[in-house]
């Protein structure tokens, strides 16, 4: 038990320090007037919670996200779903989305290896001059 406290500890005050404490100080310096230099931050209560929910723009842009997030991820599970089922998939087809799928990783590699080739050749090096 000690050993598992002892390996933890760290990676619990990191998480502390750089995950909780930064969100929770958001969160409190949302119902103050905070300003960057200044070292009070009167506190404001929920006035600009309330300028937000007044604020057409804000709305609007709630409603974007909520609409994007609403039509998005659903159908981005569906695609990956069936693209991840097409390449594991058995059958004739399956070398066909194999390769389709993996032509873009494959291509990379394949240009780099030739442009490093062409730039390794004896015959190319003595001709460019600097």
């Amino acid at each position: 038990m000690t050993f598992v406290l002892m390996v933890l500890a760290p990676m619990a005050v990191i998480f502390l320090l750089f995950w909780v404490y930064p969100i929770v100080r958001g969160f409190w310096g949302s119902f103050t007037l905070w300003r960057a230099f200044n070292p009070t931050a009167p506190f404001s209560g929920l006035r600009h919670y309330q300028t937000l929910w007044n604020d057409e723009t804000f709305l609007t842009a709630l409603k974007n996200t909520f609409y994007f997030t609403l039509l998005y991820l659903p159908s981005a599970i569906v695609v990956s779903l069936l693209v991840a089922l097409a390449i594991e998939a058995t059958g004739t087809l399956r070398s066909i989305f194999r390769t389709l799928y993996f032509i873009p990783v494959v291509t990379s590699t394949i240009a780099t290896a030739l442009i490093w080739a062409w730039l390794y050749q004896p015959q190319f090096a003595s001709s460019t001059k600097f």
